[in-house]
C-alpha cells in the first residue's frame, strides 16, 4: 500500500500544470459550493424575517391564508379561544 501512495504522489506532483489545474479546480468548486450555500441561507433568512420580527410567542393564521404577506383578519372570539 505504501508503494501505491508513493507512486500516486509522484504522478500528481511531477506534472506542474496538471497539479495547478487540479488545485484551481478544487478551489473554484469549493468557492461555488460555499457561495450557493450562503445564498440559500440568505434567502431563508429573508423569507422568514416577517415571522421572526413579530416577536410573538404564538402565530395564529386563518386556514385560507396562502402566504404570510396575504393576511386575513380573524375575529376576536377566535383569538380568545386560542
Amino acid at each position: 500500500m505504501k508503494g501505491i501512495l508513493k507512486l500516486a504522489y509522484k504522478l500528481l506532483v511531477n506534472d506542474k500544470a496538471k497539479f495547478t489545474a487540479l488545485l484551481l479546480g478544487i478551489t473554484f468548486a469549493v468557492f461555488l459550493i460555499m457561495f450557493i450555500t450562503s445564498m440559500f441561507v440568505g434567502v431563508l433568512n429573508h423569507a422568514s424575517s416577517t415571522i421572526i420580527n413579530i416577536g410573538a410567542t404564538m402565530w395564529v393564521m386563518d386556514p385560507a391564508v396562502q402566504t404570510v404577506s396575504n393576511s386575513i383578519g380573524m375575529p376576536d372570539y377566535v383569538l380568545d379561544a386560542v
